[in-house]
């Protein structure tokens, strides 16, 4: 019986590359874990809270905009990651600025303006 060597060198590549991107996001995870010492971001066994990851995944599906009106009607509300997120950005040390492209300056335009690097490494944790 003859062995496919290509399969099998593929298939060792992609689990290479695999354990490459886990150990990078275990490394990023790890970086934040010891930064936060009031656990305001991670929780004690290391993994973030769950409103730090909705706030990333939102920010992301919606062009690093980080707030939006909930309700109908008179009673409406505004949530907004920003302090979520900046805590994320500022334990990890990155820079960041918060900008507004709204036409009128309302909230919803609010959005972060951050490097390539910091970018990433959001991209990484969740």
């Amino acid at each position: 019986m003859k062995i496919n060597t290509n399969i099998v060198c593929s298939y060792t590549i992609k689990l290479y590359l695999c354990y490459e991107q886990t150990h990078k996001v275990m490394k990023t995870l790890d970086k934040l874990n010891k930064a936060d010492k009031t656990n305001s971001v991670t929780k004690k066994d290391g993994l973030l809270k769950k409103r730090v990851s909705e706030a990333i995944d939102y920010m992301f599906a919606h062009y690093m905009h980080f707030s939006y009106y909930s309700g109908r009607g008179r009673y409406i509300s505004l949530v907004t990651y920003e302090g979520e997120i900046s805590a994320v950005l500022n334990l990890l040390g990155y820079n960041y600025k918060i900008q507004n492209d709204a036409t009128k300056g309302g909230k919803q335009g609010d959005y972060f303006k951050m490097s390539k690097t910091a970018h990433n490494a959001l991209i990484s944790i969740v």
